[in-house]
């Protein structure tokens, strides 16, 4: 970088040079010099630093060249100004996209026989930056409150003045900041119920250093009533007060529902207490105070412990600590003697603030004595069904014992290996036979039944293919479907692996085919599809063209010993307990059975199980 030169006046010697040169390099502000159209003439190592540029290249160029890019076209009108005068200019410089802020100084001079001007700079850029986004802040905070509904204010104590006010004060109270003079204006302003405690229950406060929050009433302008909720911070100093902050916010309409809901929970059977944390009873409803075990005036504002025996108070303490702490609701049961009745009461615990509590309390008394006599009942209609169900296994293998030798020889006659029959003894031995079948099958099926009912049937699963078990079913049943000249479609190219219990799987198609077979006409259709439903279940439908079942009565179908009509029953046959059996071993199979049906289109039975 080149040295200071002596000017054409010859004002400095060589000595002075030196010395100024050594100021000028040294000095840790930013300095450079400047001629009159703009061009870098010298600058310090500081201002080079600053600008990021290294001398060789600063001197080729020009103030305009680190112009932010909004002002390249800048009259620089001002600086030159200030370089005739001398002065103190806050000059942006855009450095590698970045704004910079440097507060020069410019002083006039002659260097190297030219008019120039030097500036010994000041980098505020962080405060500036500090500076901007302080305003920022705050305008971004006055812009808050002023579009806020609740009013701001600023209470000077010391002066008794209102230093703050927030404009919407004027449309919400009537009056604007202006006419807010002293604190005797907002008492002279509250309702004449409130201005002695209000006014006096604030200077407390205040003359304490406390915080506080206090409702009242106000009268506006236009001499409406509204409630307001006061939000006051107290300022100290030294131990003293000097200053208030705080927020005024209309709780009109809040205090509207709260008036309505006091008169919604008058309605209310239930009594409601609500109870700070230490157990004090600090405010209650109930429908009628005779309802209460004592008098509101003998435990409000009391203590639970004095109140209540000491097993009630404790597990209601132990409560409202659990509510508060987990800030959920906590249910719990007492007993209580009143006028020599043993009542039994349920107390619903909700959380309302940090350190109260909302305690719903209700006489279940009669509900629980509904409830042991349920039990009781329900206990003994268990134990009734039990002894129906080993009634009926026992008898059913009664039944079933002498029917077997009865089928037996009924069939063997009927093979006339003993010698023929005519036309009507074949008739009655037929008869015997299916008859005895048709009984048998009963017996098998109320044993199943019974069976399930009383826990005693267990799935045996296997894998198998479902492919396999519709060929073993096709092979029993299509004989059955083509005595009625029935089409049944059942698919041969089903190729589906699952572990279930197969018995019972066959069971259930079976149980579904038959019904089909049974309630449509001859040259009917029936027909059967299986598919995957997703990864883990796999689903069989059996759809025929039945005469159906009205819509009321789907219900009603899955019920052991029901059908949906009981002339079908004379018609038709059966016992109305195959569905019931089928549904029973679909649900132990974590399966789920349905029926979709319109009378005289016919019926869907569809169920699904996991595979």
């Amino acid at each position: 970088m080149s040295s200071i030169e002596n000017n054409e006046d010859e004002c400095f010697t060589s000595d002075n040079a030196r010395f100024y040169e050594a100021l000028f390099q040294n000095n840790s502000n930013p300095i450079a010099i400047i001629d009159t159209q703009g061009n870098y003439i010298e600058a310090n190592d500081a201002f080079c630093n600053f600008v990021e540029v290294a001398f060789e290249d600063l001197i080729t160029m020009n103030i305009r060249d680190f112009l932010p890019r909004n002002q390249e076209n800048v009259n620089l009108e001002e600086h030159f100004r200030l370089w005739e005068t001398g002065g103190t200019i806050e000059t942006p410089y855009l450095v590698h996209d970045e704004i910079k802020i440097l507060e020069l100084t410019l002083t006039p001079i002659k260097y190297r026989g030219q008019k120039c001007v030097i500036g010994v700079g000041h980098d505020i850029t962080l405060q500036k930056r500090a500076y901007d986004n302080l305003q920022k802040s705050e305008e971004k905070y006055r812009n808050l409150i002023e579009s806020s509904d609740a009013i701001f204010w600023e209470y000077d104590i010391v002066k008794d003045k209102w230093t703050y006010i927030s404009p919407q004060v004027t449309t919400k109270l009537g009056f604007p900041p202006e006419k807010w003079t002293n604190l005797q204006f907002w008492i002279d302003h509250l309702h004449p119920e409130d201005q002695e405690w209000a006014s006096r229950y604030c200077a407390e406060c205040t003359e304490h250093g406390e915080n506080h929050i206090f409702e009242y009433r106000f009268v506006k302008k236009n001499g409406d009533v509204i409630w307001i909720r006061d939000v006051v911070n107290v300022e100290t100093k030294n131990g003293r007060p000097y200053f208030l902050r705080g927020l005024m916010v209309d709780i009109t309409d809040l205090k509207k529902s709260e008036a309505r809901n006091k008169s919604i929970n008058k309605a209310l059977p239930d009594l409601i207490f609500e109870i700070d944390t230490k157990g004090n009873v600090i405010d209650y409803n109930a429908p009628d105070d005779n309802d209460l075990l004592l008098s509101p005036d003998a435990f409000l504002n009391k203590n639970i412990k004095d109140l209540f025996p000491d097993n009630i108070a404790s597990i209601t303490m132990e409560n409202i600590k659990k509510t508060l702490h987990e800030k959920r609701i906590h249910i719990y049961e007492y007993e209580v003697e009143m006028n020599g009745v043993q009542k039994t009461f349920e107390a619903r615990m909700v959380p309302k603030e940090d350190t109260t509590v909302l305690v719903i309390v209700r006489d279940i008394t009669e509900r629980k004595e509904l409830e042991d006599s349920l039990i009781q009942q329900k206990i003994a209609a268990e134990e009734a069904n039990r002894y129906k169900s080993q009634f009926l296994a026992t008898m059913s293998h009664e039944l079933r014992t002498p029917l077997n030798p009865v089928i037996g020889y009924s069939d063997l006659l009927l093979t006339e290996i003993k010698g023929e029959l005519n036309d009507s003894q074949k008739k009655y031995v037929s008869n015997i036979s299916k008859s005895g079948r048709h009984l048998l099958n009963l017996i098998n099926d109320i044993l199943d039944l019974s069976k399930i009912e009383t826990g005693k049937i267990e799935l045996v699963c296997e894998y198998f293919n479902l492919g396999d078990l519709f060929s073993e079913i096709k092979a029993i049943i299509l004989p059955q479907a083509q005595s009625k000249s029935i089409d049944l479609e059942i698919p041969n190219n089903i190729d589906i692996e699952v572990r279930a219990d197969k018995i019972k799987i066959k069971q259930i198609v079976f149980n579904l085919l038959s019904n089909a077979i049974k309630f449509t006409d001859d040259n009917g259709k029936i027909s059967v599809t299986v598919r995957k439903v997703d990864r883990d279940r796999v689903e069989i439908a059996v759809k025929d063209a039945g005469i159906g079942i009205p819509e009321d009565k789907i219900d009603k179908i899955f019920v052991p010993f029901v059908q949906a009509d009981s002339s079908t029953t004379r018609k038709y046959g059966g016992t109305g307990l195959g569905l019931s059996i089928s549904k029973k071993y679909v649900e132990m199979h974590g399966g789920k059975i349905w029926v979709e049906s319109e009378v005289g289109v016919g019926s869907t039975f569809t169920f699904t199980i996991p595979i």
